[in-house]
């Protein structure tokens, strides 16, 4: 999606793929049906680490912009993304 040059469809995918890590963890289930931040709240009962909270609330609050808003996505905003994703994954090994 990067490289057709569909940013906010990659950010998206981005999006997925850090509840798939959150999943793999044992930290959210997924479920179609459920809202971001149905996730944040499921993260928040868990006691997770106050890093890990904090990043996957900014990586939400920005997806819903970008994806719900239908606000144009920035490679900038990307990157973010994968300094968040990588966030995630470090925090939950």
């Amino acid at each position: 999606a990067y490289r057709a040059g569909r940013l906010r469809m990659a950010l998206r995918y981005y999006y997925l793929a850090v509840l798939a890590v959150l999943e793999r963890n044992g930290l959210v289930s997924y479920d179609r049906s459920r809202t971001n931040w149905g996730y944040r709240r499921e993260l928040a009962k868990k006691s997770v680490s106050g890093s890990l909270l904090d990043a996957f609330t900014g990586l939400t609050a920005l997806y819903d912009r970008k994806w719900y808003g239908k606000e144009d996505c920035l490679p900038r905003e990307l990157t973010v993304y994968q300094n968040g994703l990588k966030l995630i994954r470090d925090a939950t090994r």
